[in-house]
């Protein structure tokens, strides 16, 4: 009886080798040496083997084909250009395979061609085509094309390519492509290509691309464009047109405004500016302002200033329109239209509307009502003036009340001490209290 139990044994030992070499031929990439402990390609490997599903041990990995289950590796793999494990990937220092889907801790790190899953190590996670998953490094995560999924780092995170998902770094996140999702980091943050999504970093953020969604930088913030609300500790600038709600520390530059735009110091665009806008000392365009600007000391526009305008000291530029305010000056180089309010002078080539000056308003047509402290002088006057001296060197059509009022021609009245016709008959051109045209 136990003659017959030990010649079965033998028997259905040379089966079950006879089985793993066949199965080995069928997955055979390169030369290799172990022993395996299976049935049908199920089991146990222990040593430099091909392959199995099942559980895997082996001291070097070199020449791997695939593994289904669990592959565990003690020391750095070598040459692995086709391998693949699935389920678990283990190493006492770094697994490594072509491609890795599953579950992957190395106590140095884990690595590989594409990694799929949940990829953890000490020191780090790096793949050289992709990262798909949960990727945790002790010090970095890094990648040779593209990082998707949720990506935490001690220091860094970087790629080449794109970066897609949750991104975590305690200092920086780098890319070469895009950058997209939510993205955290202690110090700074940069993508060549655009960020999309909510970008938080203590430091500084930059791309060479667009900047689209929650942009937060605790000094400056720099991209092609921002869209948005963008917040920056200091300043933030791009060559390229801000849209949203902008907020900087001190100050912000671009080519455009549209929307809420506030700096600390001051804020300027190449182009036009839109929405409400406020600068503790000034806001400037090279184009056009519209909207609510307010600078603490000053707004300037290279183009027209269209909207309820504020400054302390003064506004400028070539077109003035609605309501004006500022604390001394304001002048257009064209026009002032609306309701215009300065603490000492206002003075444009055409004005029309309510305008008032602390001192003096100058123009060369004056169209609506107008009064100033000291002096009016313009060459022609239509509506009403009030002034201690309204000078019309042209036509005044309306009524001058003043200390003093002088018109080369009038059709209205003057209402003065002194008030001078310079068209009338000879002893009627200065006249008290009342003037008006007298025909010859």
């Amino acid at each position: 009886m136990k003659k017959i139990f030990v010649t079965i044994l033998l028997l259905l030992v040379v089966q079950l080798v006879s089985v793993e070499v066949k199965a080995q031929q069928k997955i055979t990439y390169s030369g290799g040496k172990g022993l395996n402990l299976a049935v049908n390609g199920y089991g146990l490997s222990f040593g430099n083997t091909y392959g199995i599903k099942g559980l895997r041990f082996n001291l070097v990995d070199n020449g791997l084909g695939e593994v289904t289950g669990m592959n565990f590796t003690f020391w750095v793999p070598k040459d692995n250009p086709r391998s693949q494990i699935n389920g678990l990937a283990l190493g006492l220092v770094a697994p490594e395979a072509t491609v890795i889907n599953g579950f992957s801790f190395g106590i140095v790190g884990s690595t590989g061609g594409t990694i799929n899953g949940l990829s953890t190590g000490i020191v780090g996670v790096g793949a050289v085509k992709a990262i798909n998953g949960l990727a945790i490094g002790g010090l970095g995560v890094g990648s040779n094309n593209v990082i998707n999924g949720v990506s935490i780092a001690g220091l860094g995170v970087g790629a080449r390519s794109d970066i897609k998902w949750v991104t975590l770094a305690g200092l920086g996140i780098g890319t070469s492509g895009r950058l997209e999702g939510l993205n955290l980091a202690g110090a700074g943050i940069g993508a060549a290509k655009g960020i999309t999504g909510v970008t938080v970093a203590l430091a500084g953020i930059g791309s060479g691309g667009p900047i689209k969604g929650v942009t937060l930088a605790g000094f400056g913030l720099g991209g092609k464009s921002l869209t948005g609300l963008t917040v920056a500790g200091l300043g933030l600038g791009t060559s390229g047109p801000i849209k949203g709600v902008t907020i900087s520390g001190i100050g912000m530059g671009g080519d455009s405004f549209m929307g809420i735009n506030l700096a600390g110091i001051g804020l300027g665009a190449g182009g036009d500016i839109t929405g409400l806008n406020i600068g503790g000392i000034g806001v400037g365009s090279g184009g056009d302002i519209r909207g609510i600007t307010f600078g603490g000391i000053g707004v300037g526009s290279g183009g027209v200033i269209d909207g309820l305008t504020f400054s302390g000291i003064g506004i400028g530029a070539r077109k003035i329109k609605k309501v004006t305010i500022a604390g001394i000056g304001i002048g257009a180089g064209e026009s002032i239209r609306g309701f215009t309010v300065a603490g000492l002078g206002i003075g444009s080539t055409d004005i029309s509307g309510i305008t008032i000056a602390g001192v003096m308003v100058g123009a060369r047509d004056i169209h609506g009502g107008t009064a100033a402290a000291f002096k009016i002088q313009t060459h022609n006057l239509t509506g009403f003036a009030l002034s201690g001296y309204n000078q019309v060197k042209g036509y005044q059509h309306g009524i001058t009340i003043g200390l003093y009022n002088y018109a080369r021609k009038i059709k209205g009245i003057q209402i003065g001490i002194l008030n001078y016709v310079r068209n009338n008959p000879k002893g009627l051109r200065l006249l008290p209290v009342f003037n008006t045209h007298f025909k010859r």
